[in-house]
């Protein structure tokens, strides 16, 4: 069975993580973090016929222990990854094509407000679309407005408008059309506006 992880070298390059200069870094707590980001990328392998699920394990372990060491951009890095499957998805993408939507709750909100305010909108806007399919509504719009409001703040016109196209979809699949209307109509705005330019 072909591996659909990418190298790890070349994880371990996208990370910055030098694995010879991990011995150098003082904090045993630390150091010892980082040795496991490094073990799960490099030495983990799956069974064959392994679930999809195991598979990506080694990464979604070193996902955790960055998360553990703080380094939210790393985790965020190695959860916009993508993996060598057919579809060249990343990672977070394809734990969702395969359904696993506890473990993308879970890196999701470990790093959710921890990263850089582009990167954040994007989780915040991924968050929104698994309550979506969970079908919490209540908690799929309020993720939606903030990955709206960080869009809006950062002139991000793509993520506003999927933002306001998404909340039109949801507001309409709770019976509430005005509200669904009002949002589909800024939605197309934006949409024009994009057009324009």
């Amino acid at each position: 069975m072909d591996s659909i992880l990418p190298p790890a070298d070349a994880i371990l390059e996208k990370l910055e993580i030098e694995p010879k200069s991990v011995r150098t870094i003082k904090s045993a707590k630390k150091r010892s973090q980082y040795r496991a980001v490094i073990n799960w990328l490099t030495r983990y392998s799956s069974s064959v016929g392994a679930g999809n699920l195991e598979q990506v394990r080694g990464w979604l372990e070193a996902f955790h222990h960055l998360c553990e060491l703080e380094a939210w951009e790393k985790g965020a890095t190695l959860l916009f990854s993508r993996l060598e499957t057919e579809t060249r998805e990343e990672l977070h993408d394809q734990l969702n094509i395969w359904g696993h939507h506890t473990e993308l709750n879970q890196v999701y909100s470990r790093v959710a407000n921890q990263i850089s305010p582009k990167l954040n909108a994007i989780i915040l806007n991924s968050l929104d679309r698994l309550w979506t399919d969970l079908g919490d509504y209540d908690k799929a719009i309020d993720y939606h407005k903030q990955s709206l409001a960080i869009d809006e703040e950062l002139g991000q016109m793509q993520g506003v408008g999927a933002s306001l196209g998404n909340l039109g979809i949801i507001y309409s699949s709770i019976g509430e059309y005005e509200t669904a209307i009002q949002y589909h109509e800024q939605h197309l705005k934006v949409a024009r506006k994009i057009k324009d330019k």
